[in-house]
């Protein structure tokens, strides 16, 4: 449809063009037809968009419903000129003006739709960007518009209307590119452009027909079907949520520009003379930046506080595990060849005693003190970071093994002096684990991980302080031979899925299955996910893996279907995919691969690796949701998130751990969790499925408590795809237990 709009349009542009008609002016064929033909089939997509796909259904039938609304306006028109001059105002105007409404209305649904977090700078510049547009504009066309306009107070009305509303459409466009950072998507962009063109249109018309000199079938009387043409492409693009980093030049650069814009019609307003609409539209817009100026400041002094906290640890005052991180990078990545950073890892030794015996605020003072006692023995350019609980890090700028060894015996020194903590003095043991870059590790996270097992390897042995030794690390060489192989396990087939079947709880049959990965290892045998999936984080390995498990669960789901098994495949996601923003379009990619429905996949994160990273992790699950792909929380209910980011998770589905589903029938207090979480799902129209499931009496529990599905031993163990397949035959549970 789209290829015959834009066939149509090229066609008509052409037969406006000096010379191709000949002077014959208006055509019946080429604008009633032909003209009308193109706005129409603009209409056609705009509203077949909106019919098809649910996302963003109103605001595409909104615009839709717009185009048609000019486009009979236009009918009328032209039907009305072949009989004669058109009167003004006419029903012609009545459909012409509706237009705005109705895109106005469209506007404000896919502002709400893509760009989900908006704060104030970005209100604020959106409005200083469409007020300075429209003063500018009405410079512009306003103006001349209003000098020419004669008639009565009717025709003087509605012909003011028309520029007055394109107005009110660039401002709203120009408002929205700003707010979304000035790239606001190709959808944004071609409406944009299709707005733009209809103004230029209404604007050379209005002119023209009050000076008397317009004449149908020129250029300009194709500028509306061209406008409607990119309007409907709009319709048609990829959604694209929109989220704003509203921070360095942004946070300047728009207020700036149309700051100038604004001054610049009131200076021209001084010499010249600019009408009303444009003298309020500028002095607004400087109100407007007046007060986005201000905002701005308070921001950059919020931002200096947050970044403040952000590196700091509150109790002690010392560098957290964040900063320490990030300036051991910093080192890391500055160090000359012949440079070594090395860092100290120490942990206090019987801090829990002191809490459970003077409490913790007796606790919270030791931690306080010993930030300044470490800083006296050690360089002012060595950092001293609290980690968490009673665990530190030195950070030692320069320095090999031996001098970070006497470093460390300097802090063991320091902390056996006496503290005094309510009139008790205290004698303070630590162990100390010490690794060098590049002996023990090139790169920050595995020095950091290297040090960790030296101060444990030192607290074990009793030796206080340990420099550390891969040779007495058997566990981490298996990790390291794993890691290294972990690669080509994913190019070679080695990663195998299975799939466990949830149960319907309703129905009592098998609708949907949980694809869980094993390592085949020909060493090892058949490696269970905790042992190689963290080694995958550690190597940016999850990316990769997820990419073959997906694509194995697609290919086995595509085989059930293709067998009349209509089945739905859950995927597990890691937080390094949830910060993955181009993983959305590859699982459209490959779904459109394996002729797959986007709701026959569907993948479960849990609520702290959402936490990683909120802002970029949710617009991802947007994307995803938006696509078609059923969510799920996992583990729901042993996380760290609040209730607050349950509401912005876009899920449809919640998985209750284990721990509170496998006594169920037995423990009263699981069960009221259980049905407080159901109650909870069913009032956000959450699906809630129950895990661990291992008995029947549980089973029939969970379908009194709330829950729509079930999942455990008792219902199925994961299983190749071949042996599930009798099983989703079957699709029932009549003895208990499939599979």
């Amino acid at each position: 449809m789209q290829w015959v709009v834009t066939a149509g349009a090229i066609a008509y542009l052409a037969s406006t063009l000096p010379g191709v008609r000949s002077g014959e002016g208006y055509s019946t064929l080429l604008d009633a037809w032909l003209g009308n033909g193109v706005l129409f089939g603009a209409m056609a997509i705009c509203l077949s968009r909106g019919l098809l796909i649910r996302s963003e259904r109103a605001a595409w039938l909104a615009l839709g419903t717009g185009i048609g609304l000019w486009t009979g306006g236009r009918v009328y028109y032209l039907a009305a000129q072949a009989q004669g001059d058109v009167p003004i105002p006419s029903p012609a105007d009545i459909g012409w003006l509706a237009f705005y409404p109705a895109v106005y209305l469209a506007a404000v649904l896919l502002v709400r739709s893509r760009i989900p977090r908006f704060h104030a700078s970005m209100w604020l510049d959106g409005l200083v960007a469409g007020f300075a547009v429209a003063a500018l504009t009405a410079a512009i066309v306003f103006d001349p518009i209003v000098s020419a306009t004669g008639g009565d107070g009717a025709e003087v009305a509605v012909t003011l209307a028309y520029p007055l509303a394109d107005l009110l459409l660039l401002g709203v466009t120009a408002g929205v590119a700003a707010a979304s950072g000035w790239h606001p998507g190709r959808a944004w962009g071609l409406i944009a452009a299709g707005l733009v063109i209809f103004t230029v249109g209404d604007a050379v018309y209005l002119y023209g027909t009050a000076k008397g000199w317009y004449e149908p079938g020129t250029p300009i009387s194709a500028s509306w079907p061209i406008g409607a043409t990119l309007l409907a492409f709009a319709a048609w693009q990829r959604p694209r949520t929109v989220n704003v980093q509203w921070t360095g030049v942004h946070a300047v650069i728009v207020p700036a520009v149309c700051t100038a814009i604004a001054l610049a019609v009131l200076v021209y307003d001084h010499f010249t003379g600019v009408t009303t609409v444009g003298f309020g539209f500028a002095v607004a817009a400087l109100a407007v930046a007046v007060g986005r100026t201000l905002l701005t400041f308070r921001e950059v002094r919020q931002l200096a506080e947050t970044r403040a906290e952000a590196r700091t640890d509150e109790l002690t005052g010392l560098a957290n595990r964040r900063y320490l991180v990030r300036r051991l990078e910093e080192e890391i990545g500055r160090r000359g060849d012949s440079d070594e950073v090395a860092l100290l890892l120490l942990d206090l030794n019987h801090f829990k005693e002191l809490n459970d015996t003077l409490g913790h605020p007796a606790g919270d003072e030791l931690l306080r003190r010993l930030g300044p006692r470490l800083q006296k023995v050690l360089g002012p350019d060595d950092l001293i970071a609290r980690l968490g609980g009673d665990e530190f890090g030195v950070l030692l700028r320069r320095g090999g093994v031996d001098e970070a060894v006497r470093a460390a015996r300097k802090v063991r020194a320091s902390l056996e002096r006496p503290v005094e903590i309510h009139g008790i003095s205290l004698q303070i043991d630590a162990g100390v684990g010490i690794a060098v870059c590049p002996q023990h590790a090139g790169d920050a996270a595995t020095l950091l991980q290297r040090a960790d097992i030296a101060m444990y390897q030192a607290k074990d042995r009793r030796t206080l302080v340990e420099v550390y030794d891969a040779g007495r690390d058997r566990h981490d060489r298996d990790r390291l031979a794993l890691a290294g192989q972990i690669r080509a396990a994913i190019a070679g087939g080695e990663l195998v899925v299975r799939y466990q079947p949830k149960l319907d709880l309703d129905s009592r049959r098998i609708t949907s299955v949980e694809a869980l990965v094993r390592w085949e290892h020909p060493v090892y045998g058949m490696l269970a996910p905790g042992v190689f999936l963290p080694i995958a984080e550690q190597t940016n390995m999850m990316g990769p893996l997820t990419e073959a498990v997906v694509q194995q669960a697609l290919a086995d789901c595509r085989a059930w279907h293709d067998a009349g098994l209509d089945v739905e495949v859950a995927v597990n996601l890691s937080t390094a995919n949830l910060l993955d923003t181009a993983l959305p379009r590859r699982v459209a990619a490959h779904l459109a691969t394996h002729g797959l429905a986007p709701n026959r996949l569907r993948f479960e994160v849990t609520e702290n690796q959402v936490l990683a990273d909120p802002d970029r992790a949710i617009g991802v699950l947007d994307e995803l949701r938006e696509l078609g792909v059923g969510l799920s929380v996992d583990d729901f209910g042993t996380g760290q998130a609040s209730l607050a980011y349950l509401t912005r998770l876009p899920v449809d589905e919640l998985k209750i751990d284990r721990v509170f589903v496998q006594d169920v029938a037995h423990n009263e207090t699981n069960a009221a969790i259980v049905r407080s979480t159901s109650d909870l799902a069913r009032s956000l129209k959450l699906d809630v499925v129950g895990e661990g499931v291992e008995g029947e009496d549980c089973l029939d529990r969970l379908r009194g408590l709330g829950c729509t599905r079930a999942q455990g031993f008792h219902i199925g163990r994961p299983v190749p795809a071949h042996a599930l397949t009798g099983i989703l035959a079957s699709r029932t549970m009549t003895q208990g237990v499939a599979g």
